[in-house]
């Protein structure tokens, strides 16, 4: 499912937050923030998600997916580093988008 988030994004075509509060705020879990990077603007612009972190995308002979820094390096694709390139790709978008982190409640914890 992911960790949830609040998210906020500028209703018009702006980089910055609209000074006259004029922003749509939702709440997503990581998931659907990378589903929604991944599935709708990473494909329209034609490039990988893993490429906003400086990451390449390799097929290996046995068809298996790995993936590569600029050194050349093996690197991990991980959750973190995929969720920092969704929000990359959602602000190159034109408008301002941010996700802060939302304290999850769990039974028997204060």
């Amino acid at each position: 499912m992911g960790q949830m988030y609040k998210t906020t994004m500028s209703a018009n075509s702006s980089k910055h937050p609209p000074p006259d509060g004029s922003n749509i705020e939702q709440m997503h879990t990581s998931d659907e923030i990378i589903h929604h990077a991944t599935e709708i603007l990473a494909q329209q612009m034609g490039l990988d998600l893993c490429s906003f972190v400086g990451l390449e995308e390799v097929l290996d002979s046995n068809d298996e997916v790995y993936y590569i820094d600029k050194s050349g390096k093996p690197t991990a694709f991980t959750d973190e580093l995929q969720l920092e390139a969704s929000i990359t790709v959602l602000n190159s978008n034109g408008h301002y988008f941010a996700a802060t982190p939302v304290q999850e409640y769990r039974a028997g914890t204060a």
